[in-house]
């Protein structure tokens, strides 16, 4: 589903069509259904939620007339905020999470629960609702602990918001955890970017030998795996190594970070590096 999208969508169909043969009108409601929702998955991964709403509202019909607590209709709430969060509509999304997680608290899904509550605390991040975002997150973590690949995102997540909240040693303790998960994961991918977090948390409180090694370990770990190195992790090297006075160095990483781009047009992702720069040549 993830490194596939269009070939599971091809597969849904598949099972679409596998459930019109069901005899059972409640189990061909369902299988329908479970067919719809993955179609939506798929189609929301290959960011084409308008063609993943009406399978979405299709298969919340077609069960409809079993109205008891299910997954099923937790997972398509999910859905449906994934698409309602895609159009821009944050206060629907809220609404169609807080009733997944309802209805997953009710079957005793504490996974999809943490999903829910992960999902809403993004929502109030991107509101800029950090304490909001925190609690969430904080309560997401204390659901669930089952999945390492979904507890390195919200240690990762939660650290973000943490570090905006300008409570560092929090921020830092988050990155670290969700640095052991990646490290048991054995993840050179994401390895980097929460490196890069990590030091970024330790530059800010003036720990500056500890975020060189955090940025050099990144580093090594890009040139390794052939890889560009992380724009975060050169930048925050960069102020690193600003802050010690070692200004060649800081050119270079800065330079790094926006070799081959068009300095004018980078994203707002950039801000920060911008901001460096800006510093580094003053």
């Amino acid at each position: 589903m993830i490194a596939e999208p269009g070939e599971a969508l091809k597969l849904a169909g598949d099972a679409e069509r596998r459930a019109g043969t069901i005899s059972d009108p409640r189990a061909k409601a369902i299988a329908t259904a479970t067919a719809l929702w993955l179609q939506s998955e798929a189609l929301i991964r290959s960011r084409n939620a308008g063609a993943a709403a009406p399978r979405i509202t299709r298969a919340l019909k077609l069960i409809s007339a079993y109205p008891e607590p299910s997954k099923l209709r937790g997972d398509l709430l999910l859905a449906r905020a994934g698409v309602q969060q895609e159009q821009s509509r944050p206060a629907e999304a809220l609404a169609s999470l807080q009733e997944a997680f309802n209805i997953f608290t009710a079957v005793g899904e504490k996974r999809s629960q943490s999903i829910a509550l992960q999902t809403i605390a993004t929502l109030y991040t991107q509101a800029n609702d950090l304490d909001s975002a925190d609690k969430y997150f904080k309560q997401a973590s204390e659901v669930y602990q089952g999945d390492p690949q979904l507890q390195l995102f919200l240690y990762n997540n939660r650290g973000n918001v943490l570090l905006r909240l300008d409570r560092l040693p929090e921020a830092e303790a988050q990155y670290r955890r969700a640095l052991a998960v990646a490290r048991q994961l054995r993840s050179d991918q994401l390895l980097p970017l929460i490196l890069a977090n990590l030091a970024r948390s330790l530059v800010d409180q003036k720990k500056i030998d500890a975020a060189e090694v955090a940025i050099q370990e990144g580093l090594t770990i890009a040139a390794r795996s052939g890889r560009r190195a992380d724009p975060r992790l050169l930048t925050t090297g960069a102020i690193a190594a600003f802050q010690r006075k070692h200004f060649a160095r800081a050119r270079s990483l800065i330079e790094q970070t926006f070799a081959g781009m068009d300095i004018a047009k980078t994203p707002i992702a950039f801000r920060d590096a911008h901001r460096a720069a800006y510093e580094i040549y003053s």
